[in-house]
């Protein structure tokens, strides 16, 4: 089907099952072409935005045809609902309406978008917090009142929240995001903060370091304040090949060896 046989039909051999034989017996029916791609109901987003956004396409390249896939449809639907989501049309809905020929060797898709109203963010409400100044918690946000809701933006101020409790040793803080409409075109953005116990940092073990030196290690935690009893900073002390101690002291390591 990923190919383009949208009637492939695949079975079982029962005659040769008796002999205790398994064999497949396979129609794949026609290869279905891509006819036509449209849209309809994008008031708001330009076609040629929207065109550009999906794989589902006439033509692959220049000359060559794209077959139907129904894997690759439901994908542009979700991603168009995303596109929508993230420009405040929290209502938006997204179908694909599919019309074959009578051989059912092309298909004409048609994505239906119900866009609804943009939301304009009413209120921003943030609980949870025990230790951080509330001013100091919102000049982290990015999302204000008045704006259009856009539920990239909302993402991004959940990680900016998250990061800055783990980098003042609450390794385990989560947020949670909510958002509550209040009327048919404003809604309240909701972040709910789990802080966690806090953590210090305790005694610092250096083991496997066959190409840098205790020192030159604990030169660069120092430089950062990665000491026993500092608050524990999560985001530097990623041990996953992202924090940037680790990258420090691997670029030290390199130096050393060259």
């Amino acid at each position: 089907r990923k190919k383009g046989y949208a009637f492939v039909e695949v079975g079982l051999d029962d005659e040769q099952m008796s002999y205790g034989k398994l064999i497949y017996t396979i129609d794949e029916g026609p290869r279905v072409r891509i006819d036509a791609v449209e849209f309809r109901g994008n008031n708001s987003i330009k076609t040629k935005a929207i065109k550009k956004a999906v794989k589902t396409k006439r033509k692959k390249y220049l000359f060559w045809p794209m077959y139907h896939s129904e894997e690759r449809l439901t994908a542009d639907v979700t991603k168009l609902q995303n596109i929508y989501q993230k420009k405040g049309f929290l209502d938006s809905s997204i179908t694909a309406r599919r019309q074959f020929n009578k051989d059912k060797s092309k298909i004409r898709v048609t994505f239906v978008i119900n866009e609804g109203a943009a939301y304009t963010v009413e209120q921003i409400v943030v609980t949870g917090n025990e230790y951080f100044d509330e001013k100091e918690l919102r000049s982290k946000l990015k999302l204000e009142a008045g704006q259009i809701y856009s539920s990239q933006r909302a993402d991004s101020d959940v990680r900016r929240l998250l990061n800055l409790y783990r980098e003042n040793g609450f390794v385990d803080a989560g947020v949670e995001l909510n958002h509550r409409f209040i009327s048919e075109d404003k809604v309240s953005v909701e972040f709910g903060i789990t802080q966690g116990e806090r953590f210090r940092i305790g005694r610092i073990n250096i083991t496997g370091n066959e190409q840098t030196q205790d020192k030159v290690v604990r030169h660069v935690l120092d430089e950062y304040d990665f000491q026993p009893g500092q608050w524990y900073n999560a985001d530097i002390a990623r041990g996953d090949g992202s924090g940037y101690l680790e990258k420090l002291i691997r670029r030290t390591a390199v130096t050393e060896s060259a």
